[in-house]
């Protein structure tokens, strides 16, 4: 007989184990798990990855702009047509292939840990704004193969460039409405915007603006679109649809870029120098200010 005091008989391992859940099962790891994943880390990489992959095409252009001044008399390497379209492609790629790119993925990378959130606000939509852009993106360089760009010799060219750059440009859109709304609603309980991380307050300045003036941008390729369409110039400039847009690539539209690019030096200074953050609030009011002067185009 057995004794009351005696510990029940283990179970067999196939009572304590739990089933394993079949839609886990081959699909957090590979191509689909990577297709499907709403997480903030694996989106964040992605697009670090692939803006960096972009900067490339950025820097054979202008390398190829450099070799080309060296001696405009003497040295033809591209030619009258080919160096404007060289040119336009690394205002495209430099900015939206690259620079904008990278500091989303840093921020959907970043963001959600610094304010406290477990996940980037709307996350599915984050993860559909990153795979409409890279879409958008190769097809805006494939516009440009097939002489394309905006204002190329090939008519079919031009508009794939200028439909596939509106919405390389409105999926950049989409993926700063997550960076914002996440800012200014997922913060951890206690947090207010006067205590946010330098590297989320500045991504939310820079995304306001942006989010200001890209559709400005979206409205614009939309007008050429309907000049270069029916043939006539109802809104632009005769032939010259890059000058419509030359204000995205100049200042101080293009000095936004440095506000993320400061808060991301405003987090690393302090830790590479062991030392607390001082004039923080300074820096807040500067960076607001920085953002504010970066609207006027």
């Amino acid at each position: 007989m057995t004794a009351v005091t005696e510990s029940p008989p283990e179970p067999a391992p196939s009572e304590t184990a739990a089933p394993a859940d079949p839609s886990s099962q081959g699909l957090d790891s590979g191509l689909a798990g990577l297709l499907g994943s709403g997480d903030h880390k694996t989106i964040g990489r992605l697009w670090i990855g692939f803006s960096l992959l972009f900067l490339l095409v950025g820097l054979v252009c202008g390398t190829l702009l450099s070799v080309e001044s060296i001696s405009p008399d003497d040295l033809d390497v591209l030619g009258t047509d080919a160096y404007f379209q060289v040119f336009t492609l690394e205002r495209v790629a430099g900015v939206f292939l690259f620079g904008v790119p990278l500091f989303v993925g840093l921020a959907t990378y970043v963001v959600p840990l610094q304010v406290g959130s477990p996940a980037l606000a709307f996350p599915r939509a984050g993860a559909a704004a990153f795979w409409t852009w890279l879409i958008a993106g190769g097809l805006v360089l494939a516009s440009y193969a097939i002489n394309g760009g905006p204002d190329g010799g090939d008519a079919d060219g031009v508009q794939l460039f200028l439909v596939a750059f509106a919405v390389l440009v409105a999926a950049l859109a989409v993926a700063l409405i997550c960076i914002v709304t996440t800012v200014m609603t997922l913060r951890t309980r206690g947090m207010t915007l006067d205590r946010v991380p330098l590297f989320s307050w500045s991504m939310l300045v820079a995304g306001w603006v942006w989010l200001l003036s890209l559709p400005v941008l979206v409205g614009n390729l939309l007008l050429i679109e309907l000049d270069y369409e029916y043939g006539q110039v109802f809104f632009g400039v005769p032939g010259d649809a890059y000058l419509q847009l030359a204000w995205v690539f100049g200042p101080p539209q293009l000095s936004l870029l440095a506000v993320p690019a400061l808060g991301v030096c405003g987090e690393i200074i302090p830790v590479s120098s062991q030392s607390r953050q001082r004039l923080r609030g300074v820096l807040l009011v500067a960076l607001a200010v920085l953002g504010t002067l970066g609207f006027g185009a």
